[in-house]
């Protein structure tokens, strides 16, 4: 009977990503929803470490059909906390989590934006 391989550990060693949650009831005087310009107006969620995974050109077309522009793509582990509506921090720049795809014990993350911290307009927009 042959023996059984244990199954080589993955690593995420490719960085670090911190995740956020925007503050509640930030708004114009108008109604509209203010974007974050840093971290000051965000709630900390967790700090993940990641793997950066490729872009394969079915999920360029995943992320047009879904109307948002395919930044980065990264693997971290499964934090049940972390949706859509956050926001996620590398390097320096902000992205807002798009979509998540889990495959338990990890998650695959799609980033939309990456404008670096405090150069986002009111608007959520590069400026």
């Amino acid at each position: 009977m042959p023996l059984k391989r244990k199954r080589k550990a993955q690593t995420l060693a490719d960085g670090v990503a911190d995740f956020y949650r925007e503050l509640e009831g930030r708004k114009t005087p108008f109604g509209a929803v203010v974007a974050p310009r840093g971290v000051d107006d965000m709630d900390f969620i967790a700090r993940l470490h990641f793997s950066l995974e490729s872009k394969r050109e079915r999920d360029f077309d995943f992320a047009d059909q879904r109307g948002f522009t395919l930044a980065q793509k990264i693997k971290c582990h499964l934090v049940p906390c972390i949706d859509s509506s956050c926001r996620a921090v590398i390097d320096g720049a902000l992205y807002s989590v798009a979509y998540i795809d889990e495959d338990r014990p990890f998650m695959y993350l799609y980033l939309d934006g990456g404008a670096p911290l405090g150069e986002v307009g009111c608007d959520g927009a590069d400026s």
